[in-house]
């Protein structure tokens, strides 16, 4: 594990089976997914490439399979570990004040069928509807003896509801609400993979939309594992 310039040996029991450097795992490198300048570096397997603070680009090598051994000796290796790195992130959100919105008209079209040992047969209902816009729902129903022995029968019902799209105008407050909650469910698949170190949030809104706009500095493993082909 580099930290600096500093290399930091962690000895472990080989529970693979294969030799490190015996090519039976096959050959990786491991290389960055995206943009970012390194913040610590721990190798399980292969060469470091990259020391604290540089600055890498994505598909940039991270760690090396291919290891040189004196002036003409190599050593093959599937690279791993983890390369933490700041990276730059962009959360953009805009929403509509003039926007549509889905009304169900009340018309609906009912299809049954009864499934007998795994096979469909169709007891009645509209097979299509001529209107283009409308939502299925799917329910089965299970059947089953007293005592909880399930039967192999069901009953199967499609309904389609239609429906019409209408104008549907916000308010700045309605807009602003909209707006914060995408923002958050953005963020939080956000924060899966990364830990937010700053974090920069601008608004934007005008007769037609409202937008907000993020920009983050994150720190997130960019260890990206590329076998390398045998030749």
């Amino acid at each position: 594990n580099m930290v600096g310039t500093v290399a930091h040996v962690q000895v472990r029991e080989n529970l693979g089976g294969s030799q490190p450097g015996d090519g039976s795992a096959g050959v990786a490198n491991v290389i960055a997914k995206e943009d970012g300048q390194i913040t610590e570096v721990q190798i399980r397997a292969g060469k470091a490439a990259v020391v604290i603070n540089d600055v890498v680009r994505k598909g940039d090598l991270l760690i090396s399979g291919v290891i040189a051994i004196g002036e003409d000796g190599l050593r093959y290796e599937y690279a791993s570990g983890s390369v933490l790195a700041r990276v730059n992130r962009q959360i953009t959100v805009e929403i509509p004040k003039n926007g549509l919105q889905k009304v169900y008209t009340g018309e609906e079209f009912v299809r049954k069928s009864i499934i007998f040992f795994g096979k469909e047969i169709k007891l009645f209902g509209k097979s299509s509807i001529d209107n283009p816009t409308y939502d299925t729902i799917l329910s089965e129903k299970n059947f089953s003896l007293p005592g909880g022995v399930a039967l192999p029968v069901q009953i199967r019902e499609e309904k389609d509801r239609v429906y019409v799209m209408e104008p549907h105008p916000l308010s700045d407050a309605q807009a602003y609400v909209e707006a914060m909650m995408k923002y958050r469910e953005e963020l939080d698949d956000l924060l899966i993979d990364a830990e937010i170190v700053s974090a920069e949030l601008s608004h934007y809104e005008d007769e037609n939309v409202y937008r907000i706009t993020a920009h983050f500095v994150c720190v997130t493993d960019i260890a990206a594992t590329a076998p390398v082909a045998s030749s």
